[in-house]
């Protein structure tokens, strides 16, 4: 009978620190799904920028520039990668209806595209849960585009440009700096305040700026 007490009593403790180490990995996984918290304790010395997700930024690196595409306004005009000439830095904000940390951000990048010279910086909108004009999130885009006051270009991912960097995207928002010729120089992914993107988008500018001077 003390025997069996014994084996049960291992095998609880056994399942029980078991459960502890699953439970710790999951924690230190944490700060990689929620990368917002650990904004402040990751920063990289030399470009300023935030680097806990180099092996999310290097998967759209190794994809190349962003070119050749062909893409809709939310208003129906078509673009091409043409668009990036108009400014030394496009910032790509891939953002849902569905997401609460994209329309938060919104306003923030709202007052970014109308205070900065567009000549030297821009953000473009890319509505990841719409399809097209018949979509049943495309009226619930246009809402929200003008309850925050995000009058900026916002576009309907389709094509090349879909199965190519949106099959990258594994959460929202993600925000994809690219110079005028469409190379990638940054990635981010998570949720910002506009001070935040304000400083990010002039370490990205400083960064550029530099390696032209290489």
């Amino acid at each position: 009978m003390i025997k069996k007490k014994l084996i049960t009593l291992f095998i609880s403790v056994f399942v029980l620190f078991s459960f502890c180490g699953c439970l710790s990995e999951f924690l230190e996984d944490e700060p990689e799904r929620y990368p917002v918290e650990q904004e402040d304790e990751a920063e990289d010395d030399d470009t300023g920028l935030p680097d806990w997700d180099k092996d999310y930024v290097d998967m759209f690196m190794d994809l190349g520039p962003i070119t050749d595409f062909s893409l809709k306004t939310i208003e129906g005009t078509e673009i091409s990668a043409d668009i990036f000439k108009n400014s030394e830095v496009t910032m790509l904000n891939i953002w849902g209806t569905f997401c609460g940390p994209c329309i938060q951000e919104m306003p923030g990048l709202g007052e970014i595209a109308a205070e900065r010279d567009e000549s030297e910086f821009q953000v473009i909108g890319v509505i990841c849960d719409v399809e097209s004009e018949s979509s049943p999130t495309f009226n619930d885009a246009i809402d929200i585009i003008n309850d925050t006051k995000a009058f900026y270009t916002h576009v309907i991912p389709s094509g090349d440009f879909m199965y190519k960097y949106m099959s990258v995207v594994d959460a929202v928002p993600t925000d994809i700096f690219v110079d005028s010729d469409g190379n990638i120089l940054y990635v981010y992914r998570g949720g910002l305040s506009k001070s935040d993107f304000d400083d990010i988008i002039d370490a990205v500018l400083l960064m550029k700026s530099n390696r032209s001077n290489e």
